[in-house]
């Protein structure tokens, strides 16, 4: 018993000291890992520092000059609009690599603070003056409230500026117009606190946590309503904190938010040397200064224009629409377009699908990332709408990953460009998609065309037969009328035999003449019916009607050989274009006119299924092999031989009833005939009062 105890003793002394190996050697591999990561972390911040220095320099050689040539007086109209959005998006940029390179300072632990004895209280009110114009812009009323005396005291003023900048315009931000935001602060004890309260549209709970995260959005979505980087409030925080302050938010969703912290009040002086950014000359603080309190993204200070247009825009130029929510790019993107094309605008999703279906445009042109709906989802709507689906859409957005741009054209965008990009490919791109648009409306008038050219042999005997009776019957009437004048010169009565004879022949005459300008007027109205370049707008429709008149057109081609049955039901009115489901139902009956080889039916039958009605042409011809009802629909697809069809007939069929919101469908087997089958809905899902383009 002691021999089996002591030998589990020795196994289990030699399994600790396994284990204890082993976690000897995870821990070393641990603390590799960690050494390594700490590395690769300061490589990283060292980095990130540097390549912001770099892109400094180049910025402020670019800013400098624009600020010079902002002062000319010279400098008027559209000129100085563009050099001053140029200005003021530099100076955007030059803010947020300002804010990098702090936060890479404050990462490497080099971020120091230059404490200045200052009057807090006038300190304060000169931001808050600087901030005003920004809020009467935006019509929110900014107050301060303090104390009238708080001795000055020591900290960091432009750390601080830039905390109170970042908390004041995040409130204007997000308070909405006739708003309030008020700044306060007050003494307590060793500290001092201030307060920035505002009436906006307040932080849900469970988001209050996450406001001081680096690189952290309440709002992350591509249809956020305000711009961000995530960068200001975690940076503030970085700042008040090297100060040995606190910063806190209290809010609620809809109720507003409070923003606080305190900063130590220091009265006796603390020396930390301050050190000088390398390079960097005085001359560029102002620079700096000025992009500290730039305006982007807090005031949108342009309006949408509803239509924009100049002296040089030709007339019927094609419509865009821009829809695109930063004032700077809605505006560099219309002057672009504005001197070939018509351009409308809106600055969100569901402002740009109400102007997408009001105006109708040729073409649109959108951001994807915009408030309430984003370019995605605009794309969506405007594709699954029967009135628009046919309108190209463009999306520009800043994202170019490749997942993003399948994301796009997956939503049935027709293309997709990504920031920056060439002026010039986009003016190539859109002349391209309107040109292809264009390309395809002949397509299906040219099928009309060729579909009626078909028709002319048959309706030239139609239209002679009745203008042939009519010429013998004028020339019989003018006999008539000579014979019964010379009748009456000779005195003969009215009531004569003689006479009453010539009455008759006249009115038999006029008779036939009456018939025949009636039957080719029904002729020529059947073909002007069928001809027209439709307006494309929806109507009520009578498809019984338009059938009548497409088998009346195709009468010579029916001959005796093959018998039309109809079996109408009670479907009513629907909401269609007359024209192009008249050339549905021509191209259709034609199909199966030409599958008859010798005599032969063919049936038509409408039927009502709830909202949807059902039109079936039946024929009993030689149908279709199952190979090639899988291609019936392909544009330049046929089984006629070489030079009796085009290969188009169904193709642009199925492209009409696609845009009536229809389906159509075939049942066919060889040698035992063909039926087709549309299904239109009784109304559209938007009723059309405008022209489709």
């Amino acid at each position: 018993m002691s021999e089996t105890l002591r030998q589990w003793a020795l196994d289990l002394e030699r399994k600790v000291e396994e284990r204890t190996h082993e976690l000897s050697e995870s821990k070393a591999e641990l603390e590799r890992s960690y050494q390594k990561l700490q590395e690769l972390d300061q490589v990283k911040t060292q980095f990130f520092a540097n390549i912001s220095h770099e892109l400094r320099t180049p910025l402020t050689l670019i800013l400098a000059p624009l600020e010079s040539i902002l002062h000319r007086d010279t400098l008027q109209g559209d000129l100085r609009e563009d050099v001053n959005s140029m200005y003021q998006n530099g100076l955007r940029l030059l803010k947020l690599i300002n804010n990098l390179l702090d936060m890479a300072k404050i990462d490497a632990g080099k971020m120091q603070l230059s404490y200045i004895k200052t009057d807090f209280i006038k300190f304060v009110k000169g931001i808050i003056a600087s901030v005003s114009p920004m809020a009467e812009k935006k019509e929110i009323s900014l107050s301060f409230s303090g104390p009238d005396q708080l001795s000055e005291f020591y900290f960091d003023r432009d750390k601080l500026e830039k905390v109170l900048l970042n908390i004041i315009f995040n409130s204007l931000k997000f308070t909405n117009t006739r708003g309030r935001v008020d700044v306060s602060c007050e003494r307590r004890d060793d500290h001092v606190i201030v307060r920035v309260s505002d009436t906006g549209i307040g932080i849900a709970k469970e988001n209050i946590d996450k406001l001081f995260n680096r690189f952290s959005q309440i709002d992350a979505s591509s249809n956020r309503r305000f711009e961000g980087t995530g960068i200001g409030l975690a940076l503030s925080k970085e700042l008040i904190e090297l100060h040995k302050g606190e910063i806190w938010a209290e809010s609620e969703l809809g109720q507003g938010t409070v923003m606080n912290f305190t900063i130590p009040y220091l009265t006796d002086p603390i020396f930390i040397p301050e050190q000088k950014e390398g390079g960097e000359m005085d001359w560029t603080r102002s620079l700096h200064k000025a992009a500290e309190y730039g305006t982007a993204g807090v005031v949108q200070e342009a309006q949408p224009t509803q239509s924009t247009t100049t002296k040089s825009t030709p007339a019927g130029a094609p419509k865009i629409l821009v829809v695109e929510d930063n004032p700077d790019m809605l505006h560099f993107l219309v002057t672009q377009l504005q001197d070939d094309y018509q351009v409308i605008t809106a600055q969100n999703g569901v402002d740009g699908i109400q102007r997408a279906q009001s105006d109708l445009p040729n073409l649109i042109l959108s951001d994807v990332m915009m408030p309430i709906k984003d370019g995605y989802q605009l794309c969506r709507e405007i594709k699954e709408n029967s009135l628009t689906k046919q309108i190209p859409v463009v999306l520009i957005s800043a994202k170019a990953d490749l997942s993003m741009k399948i994301e796009g054209l997956e939503y049935g965008a027709d293309d997709y460009l990504t920031k920056p990009f060439s002026c010039e490919e986009l003016r190539a791109r859109i002349k391209s998609l309107l040109n292809q648009r264009g390309l395809e409306a002949q397509l299906i008038h040219s099928e009309k065309m060729a579909a009626l050219g078909l028709l002319v042999a048959g309706m030239a005997h139609e239209i002679n037969n009745p203008i042939n009776f009519a010429k013998m019957s004028l020339e019989n009437l003018s006999k008539a009328l000579t014979e019964h004048n010379r009748l009456m010169e000779e005195g003969a009565a009215l009531d004569s035999p003689e006479v009453k004879r010539l009455d008759d022949k006249i009115n038999r005459a006029f008779s036939i003449i009456a018939t025949g300008l009636d039957r080719t007027e029904a002729i020529i109205s059947d073909l002007k019916a069928f001809v027209r370049k439709d307006e494309a707008q929806f109507r009520p429709t009578d498809l019984h009607a338009g059938l009548d008149s497409t088998l009346n057109l195709l009468g010579p081609e029916l001959k005796d050989r093959i018998t039309i049955s109809k079996e109408y039901g009670e479907i009513g009115l629907i909401e269609a274009v007359p024209g192009q489901i008249n050339q549905v139902f021509m191209n259709l009956l034609q199909n199966a006119i030409h599958a008859i080889p010798g005599e032969g039916e063919i049936q038509i039958k409408t039927w009502k299924e709830e909202e949807r009605v059902k039109i079936s042409v039946k024929d009993s011809g030689t149908g279709i092999s199952p190979e090639h009802q899988k291609r019936i629909f392909e544009p330049f697809f046929t089984t006629k031989e070489v030079g009796k069809g085009t290969g188009l007939g169904l193709s642009v069929s199925y492209r009409i009833l696609q845009s009536h919101n229809g389906q159509i469908a075939v049942i066919s087997q060889p040698r035992q005939g063909t039926e087709f089958v549309i299904t239109l809905p009784v109304r559209q899902t938007v009723t059309a009062t405008h022209q489709n383009r």
